[in-house]
């Protein structure tokens, strides 16, 4: 598998005002864009308001800040219920844990802005133009 371009962090819109003005604190936890999607859902039906996600591209994180997610925190699932234990017993990589998890943690703090949304939440509403009918 190719290394991702992108890292993607899902969430509720009631936290977009304070993400906007302090950024992304760390830890956090950033994964593939299904990862997100299914996290963004879930955090939405806690918190309310609806769910968004921000695709960073990785070249924005800091690498020696990025680490394994050897616990699936922060996901709605892992891939694999034994990846944990591969991630701790080998010493996986972040890249590892993203290939296993689809999901990684950033101990940094990372700055995002709108045009970092992959969609707005008042575009949730819009009809799909590729939607099948």
């Amino acid at each position: 598998m190719p290394p991702p371009t992108n890292l993607y962090h899902g969430t509720s819109s009631i936290k977009l005002d304070s993400i906007l003005a302090e950024g992304i604190a760390g830890p956090s936890y950033w994964g593939d864009e299904f990862l997100a999607q299914e996290f963004a859902e879930e955090r939405a039906s806690v918190l309310g308001g609806d769910p968004i996600v921000f695709a960073v591209a990785l070249r924005r994180f800091d690498p020696s800040l990025l680490e394994p997610n050897d616990n699936g925190e922060g996901v709605a699932a892992i891939a694999d219920e034994n990846a944990a234990q591969v991630l701790n017993t080998n010493g996986g990589t972040w890249r590892e844990s993203f290939e296993i998890t689809g999901s990684v943690v950033y101990r940094g703090s990372l700055f995002v802005t709108e045009h970092d949304l992959l969609a707005k939440p008042e575009d949730a509403d819009e009809p799909d133009p590729y939607a099948f009918r």
